[in-house]
């Protein structure tokens, strides 16, 4: 949990000063007034990364050298500075983190935005990146398995481009245990992932909200290579072709969380209000797991302007989804009725265009 949040220099906030309540915390503020970005410093302090930009040097308000953001949380002091053009700086009671994976074990997250719905219609690698975010705080080897795969993988791929088969041979015996150990964690959290959204989909709140969606909805992991076959056949079968290509075509590498209602894959099926709706369930389904995993620290929860996006029906039962958690969330919304639209008990609620003029 977040205790106090003060940033500088965050896109258009020159500076603010924060303290969030335990619960349900409403940001609001007028569209350009600067709620995304307070929702983005969390972020950022929570993992290093923008949920809108890779580069964060574009996070940097304009004019500015460098942003800051410093909060407490889990009774640690967190500190992230970024001087545009260089690494930045992470630090935690005063010691350097200089492991991003270590930043993200200290406060996980859980976000959802109007592009979220690219989690549902958007390409595998969104997925991918969704689901391996999930297994990092559940089976807490497999970053180690990870980042061990891809270095091995970029071996594997300079030696299909120098054409030695011989040490190719050494590559393939590495990543082919990495990859059994990482698509197993995968299986396995996929699983839980799926008795989460079992729970979400029985849960009486969402009965109205979900009735477009009749059928199971169903969580399915696609490997990265056919299902008739093992890595090792397909990588020897497919040997001509990355040698030409220069580059390992499947693998775990290229792993897809396949989502489906019923006998419909979901993709180019769904309208858009379907695929908000579904994205968002992806999300609270990531809460959920996360809150009950053993030693993992409670989630934080980052809602970019959702309401917008939601009709009354599916906003009133999301909002008793997530006080059922009893974690900490962040709603931004430009609508001044949104407390009353949530219905939620002692919201903290904060005005971003108060704070601006007042600093």
């Amino acid at each position: 949990m977040i205790e106090s949040l003060w940033l500088s220099n965050v896109r258009n906030l020159e500076r603010l000063e924060f303290s969030p309540g335990a619960g349900c915390n409403l940001i609001l503020g007028r569209n350009g007034s600067g709620k995304t970005a307070l929702l983005e410093s969390i972020h950022i302090l929570g993992s290093g990364r923008s949920f809108l930009y890779t580069d964060l040097d574009h996070v940097i308000r304009f004019g500015a050298d460098k942003l800051g953001i410093a909060g407490d949380a889990h009774r640690r002091r967190l500190r992230f500075e970024k001087q545009r053009g260089e690494l930045p700086s992470v630090s935690a009671n005063g010691e350097l983190i200089r492991l991003r994976s270590e930043q993200v074990r200290t406060l996980p997250m859980a976000v959802a935005h109007p592009e979220s719905q690219g989690l549902v219609s958007g390409a595998p690698a969104l997925r991918r990146q969704y689901l391996d975010g999930v297994v990092f705080h559940v089976e807490h080897s497999f970053h180690r398995v990870l980042q061990d795969y891809r270095r091995a993988l970029r071996q594997r791929n300079e030696q299909l481009r120098s054409g030695s088969l011989e040490t190719l041979a050494h590559w393939d015996a590495i990543l082919l245990n990495l990859a059994e150990q990482m698509t197993q964690a995968r299986t396995r959290v996929t699983d839980q992932l799926q008795e989460q959204f079992d729970a979400l989909q029985a849960a009486p709140e969402l009965s109205r909200a979900l009735t477009r969606f009749a059928e199971r909805i169903q969580l399915t992991l696609r490997r990265g290579w056919p299902e008739d076959l093992t890595l090792e056949q397909t990588w020897a079968r497919d040997l001509q072709t990355d040698r030409e290509t220069g580059h390992t075509r499947q693998g775990p590498h290229r792993a897809d969380l396949q989502i489906s209602v019923g006998a419909r894959r979901v993709r180019g099926v769904l309208s858009r209000a379907e695929q908000r709706l579904l994205s968002l369930l992806l999300v609270l389904a990531k809460v959920r797991l996360l809150a009950s995993a053993p030693g993992s620290a409670l989630p934080v929860l980052l809602l970019d302007d959702i309401a917008s996006e939601l009709d009354a029906a599916s906003l009133e039962a999301v909002a008793v989804l997530v006080r059922s958690q009893q974690i900490q969330s962040f709603w931004t919304s430009p609508d001044p009725e949104l407390p009353e639209r949530l219905a939620a008990e002692n919201p903290q609620v904060f005005h971003v265009e108060q704070a601006a003029e007042n600093r």
